[in-house]
């Protein structure tokens, strides 16, 4: 049996990391190529654009808000016209894995700056790949980013429903660890997760449930504590490398299936993700002190607890039946569920899900 785990070369924390973003590309080539998106990208390229080509040659471009393969040709045009040697991305979860592509396809060195810390991709090595109306198309795999850089006074001013997402996303990563350990599901790498990956995987869900709910009230009041440095580490660097090394199951098949639907556009990835892990919980059969747990910590955090808060009904069978059939594709990761779960079952877990969140709302 092979195990195996990956990580990003380098990870940097701290309020006024990006700072440091000219001069850690330069270790690599003085040629970057910095893609922006999302309102903190401009404003940052304003404070910092000197610093940063005291250290190397800048080129910018802006990202168009989808990853989709349209806009990662458009950035490989753009690497080979400027001739860079290496390329950065500062923006959400979208841009990142657009960056990640890019680079992948051009071997060239990686660097990613969050300003959202809103999902885990910026540690992974994977790349979701949407159509261009949105919907999930494949997931691509290259290599981990050579550097990450998290400035936490950047993302701890982003709004606090990124954070939120960021933490639904994150959510999932033990108990879909905790499923590929039961089954002994192959992880993201190829290979069987190691004590090291379930660790941090573990890390991540405890990290959550102590400081989530008050890291989310501080983002709110733009105040950088001890747990907002924490939440900011378990989003990205704990779930990022925790999920690698560890495997994807049924919350993000669940997610996947949702994108097919055009009602739940409007729902973050990390929410997405998090109902996903609800519905998982019931697939099951979680205990009722677990399941309570979660439940409330998704309800005091913001994160939806039913279906009508991703924008979907319980009596709209239709819908949820198309997402239930796309998250049980035979590709799929919720067949690395310690249960065999096929549309039907899944069905009927999301609405037990919607049910038992209901509830709890009214409580």
């Amino acid at each position: 049996m092979t195990y195996s785990v990956v990580f990003p070369g380098s990870y940097i924390q701290g309020a006024g990391a990006l700072a440091a973003l000219g001069k850690e590309a330069s270790k690599f080539s003085d040629r970057l190529l910095l893609v922006g998106g999302g309102p903190a990208a401009a404003p940052l390229l304003a404070k910092y654009e000197q610093e940063w080509k005291q250290s190397c040659k800048l080129h910018y471009i802006e990202f168009n808000s989808e990853c989709c393969d349209r806009e990662i040709d458009k950035i490989i045009l753009e690497a080979e016209n400027s001739r860079v040697g290496i390329i950065a991305g500062m923006g959400g979860g979208k841009l990142i894995d657009t960056v990640k592509s890019v680079a992948g396809k051009k071997k060239l060195p990686l660097i990613i700056a969050p300003t959202i810390a809103s999902t885990d991709a910026p540690c992974s090595s994977e790349a979701v790949i949407y159509t261009e109306d949105g919907k999930y198309l494949r997931s691509d795999r290259y290599r981990n980013p050579d550097i990450v850089i998290a400035d936490t006074e950047v993302i701890g001013k982003a709004p606090a429903r990124f954070l939120a997402a960021g933490m639904g996303d994150a959510l999932s990563t033990y108990f879909e660890a905790r499923s590929c350990a039961k089954t002994k599901a192959l992880n993201q790498c190829g290979g069987h997760l190691t004590i090291a990956a379930y660790a941090l995987a573990e890390a991540c869900h405890k990290t959550l449930m102590k400081s989530g709910r008050k890291a989310l009230q501080d983002c709110k009041n733009q105040v950088l504590s001890k747990e907002l440095d924490e939440i900011i580490e378990a989003n990205i660097l704990l779930s990022g490398a925790g999920f690698e090394g560890c495997g994807l199951a049924a919350a993000h098949a669940i997610h996947n299936g949702l994108t097919k639907l055009p009602q739940c556009a409007k729902a973050l990835h990390g929410e997405k993700v998090a109902f996903g892990v609800l519905c998982s919980l019931m697939l099951n059969e979680s205990p009722k002190p677990e399941l309570d747990e979660i439940f409330s910590f998704c309800l005091a955090c913001g994160l939806p607890v039913s279906l009508n808060e991703i924008g979907l009904d319980a009596s709209d069978l239709r819908s949820l039946r198309i997402a239930s059939e796309a998250a049980c594709a035979p590709e799929e990761t919720i067949h690395k569920e310690p249960i065999k779960v096929n549309a039907d079952i899944l069905l009927s877990a999301i609405l037990q899900a919607d049910e038992y969140g209901k509830a709890l709302e009214k409580s």
